[in-house]
């Protein structure tokens, strides 16, 4: 045990054969390039001891381990004081350059009225411009997977602060091994998007909709971070740069425990000074528990949701049909004094399974499970009851609407059909589930009062674009993205020299456009809109508007639009990356 306020000097520096399957356990090969034979690694790097450890044990291994790796190391000017690019700069030429790292130097883009030193808020603001400054270089360079330093006292510094917060359970994970890039939601190609797209320039295939009746691809790709240093202390990544004699600036503010809450409980970490089952090592396990934990609900979870009736999952609108099982909770006998954690674990499960089917549906970047509390005791009574033996006094009747993070619940008559041809596995399955009633999920209609309708203007094509019109297959240089509601990614090119719209579609359009489409299409229109998106629910779907006249011209995720409209505008829709079962095919009419 080190002394106190001291670091422990006998710590061992971590051998390349530690890192190397240290790195297989946060970052796996499939994780990298496509197809390629050399994985692109970018590497976070800041000039602290955690991140020159980091690079100093990638170069080794590259060196010693028969794996051909690409690395690249980001390293962020934040900006924020004076003579913070030209540091970045001579760490490049000292260290970086020298151990033969490819190396690029990231300045953050602050507003020019903003002075970045005088924020109160300057950690927050930083971490969000740093991620995307990250996430973009990664983009640019063809980067998927990007390694940072974080290890074991920076776990055990969240975990305590999430405590001091006031996070129960779940929460207490801490940092994962491997997550999504934080702070890039809504841009193409980082986000959970752009996978046959990213470091290249796109061969687009725009449409003008004519074939787009069918579901809309599920998009996938984006940026992962990887934590490979999860499982050592920084005492072993001090003694790694001492070893190969890497160098490492120390930030003073770091110190300064009244600068930030993490400082503050560094301080009380590293004196020692807590109880001991908030010491470190406790804290570390507690961390280990919580996502071993984790790990088995949301598998158990997955299990359950791969058990439902998937009836209907129709990627154009977003619309969810689905058959739940008819309850959670066992009807085994439970010992007394085993019922009330049987339930609070059931009640989790339940939560998650709720979770991962609104995911599918949602605008929202993240949901809370503890938001779903209510929606697990409409779905499963039994779980707020508690009696295992719960049932419903009236099994065929139907339950109130409700919603929930952005998706209505509506519960409708749908008998269970078993077929005479399903084999005894799958009678079994079925016979869990509710032989009445489905539940259908659609997006919320949107709320005026809250001014939340996402809307976005389109401008025409610069002088310098050069649009082909002998094919559907055009070459532009980046014509953007649009993340519509947090469901639909939209690229749209405008061949007008006037703004289009992409906003949502309203009561006064729907004469208007349907005027001026043919009887057939009229007709197509109506079908589609009753199957795909019903009442209020078409009001949630995108179109493609004239600015300036507010005429619609198309509904891009519907594959319709009024004659004419392909010389205005082109497009190509994709639904947002869904977490869903490998049962689920997305259906459309």
């Amino acid at each position: 045990m080190p002394a106190k306020g001291l670091r422990d000097v006998h710590a061992l520096p971590i051998k390349c054969a530690e890192f190397h399957e240290a790195l297989k356990w946060a970052w796996r090969r499939h994780q990298g390039p496509g197809g390629g034979r050399k994985p692109r690694l970018g590497l976070a790097v800041s000039g602290g001891v955690d991140s020159m450890a980091l690079a100093t044990l990638c170069k080794r291994l590259d060196l010693t381990i028969s794996y051909d790796f690409f690395f690249k190391a980001f390293i962020v000017d934040h900006g924020a004081r004076e003579g913070s690019k030209a540091e970045a700069q001579k760490m490049i030429k000292q260290w970086l350059i020298v151990a033969g790292l490819h190396s690029r130097i990231l300045t953050l883009q602050w507003p020019a009225s903003i002075k970045p030193n005088e924020l109160p808020d300057l950690e927050s603001q930083a971490r969000v411009l740093r991620y995307q400054a990250l996430g973009r270089a990664c983009q640019e360079n063809g980067i998927r997977s990007l390694l940072l330093g974080h290890h074991e006292d920076d776990q055990a510094e969240t975990v305590l602060m999430r405590l001091a917060n006031g996070h129960r359970g779940s929460g207490l994970q801490g940092m994962k091994r491997s997550a999504e890039i934080p702070e890039c939601f809504g841009i193409y190609g980082i986000h959970r998007s752009g996978r046959y797209a990213i470091g290249e320039e796109e061969k687009l295939n725009l449409t003008t909709g004519k074939q787009r009746s069918r579901s809309l691809d599920i998009e996938e790709g984006g940026i992962k971070i990887h934590r490979p240093l999860l499982k050592f202390s920084k005492d072993r990544l001090i003694a790694t740069c001492r070893y190969f004699k890497t160098s490492w600036e120390e930030d003073a503010t770091n110190k300064d425990q009244t600068l930030t809450p993490r400082n503050a409980v560094r301080h009380l970490l590293d004196g020692q000074q807590l109880p001991a089952a908030l010491q470190k090592s406790r804290l570390l396990e507690i961390s280990a528990v919580t996502s071993k934990r984790n790990q088995q609900r949301e598998a158990r979870a997955e299990r359950t949701l791969k058990s439902c009736e998937i009836v209907r999952f129709d990627t154009r609108s977003g619309r969810l049909v689905i058959r739940f099982p008819r309850r959670i909770l066992s009807m085994k006998v439970i010992p007394k004094e085993y019922l009330a954690r049987k339930v609070a674990e059931e009640r989790l499960k339940a939560a998650e399974v709720l979770y991962q089917a609104i995911d599918m549906v949602t605008p929202l970047e993240h949901v809370r499970l503890r938001k779903l509390e209510n929606a697990v005791n409409i779905i499963f009574p039994e779980l707020e009851s508690g009696d295992p033996n719960y049932e419903k006094t009236d099994p065929d009747s139907s339950i109130p609407s409700f919603t929930v993070a952005g998706v209505s619940f509506d519960h409708i008559h749908w008998p269970l059909f078993i077929a005479e041809s399903d084999s005894i596995d799958d009678r079994r399955v079925k016979e869990k589930l509710d032989p009445t009633h489905v539940w259908v999920l659609n997006r919320q209609p949107y709320s005026n009062t809250l001014n939340e309708m996402p809307k976005f203007s389109i401008a025409g094509p610069s002088k310098s674009l050069t649009v082909s019109t002998a094919s559907n297959h055009l070459r532009v240089k980046k014509p953007e993205w649009y993340l519509f509601d947090g469901r639909f990614w939209i690229q749209i090119l405008n061949l007008t020299s006037h703004p289009i719209v992409l906003r949502p579609f309203a009561v006064e359009d729907r004469k208007l456009f349907a005027n001026a489409l043919s009887p057939t299409q009229r007709q197509r229109l109506r079908l589609v809109l009753n199957g795909s998106a019903p009442g209020k629910v078409r009001y949630t779907l995108p179109v493609l508007a004239e600015e300036t006249t507010g005429e619609v011209l198309a509904f891009p995720t519907l594959g319709i639009q009024k004659p004419g409209a392909e010389a205005k505008v082109q497009w190509q829709a994709r639904y947002k990356h869904v977490d869903i079962p490998s049962t689920i095919t997305p259906t459309s009419e």
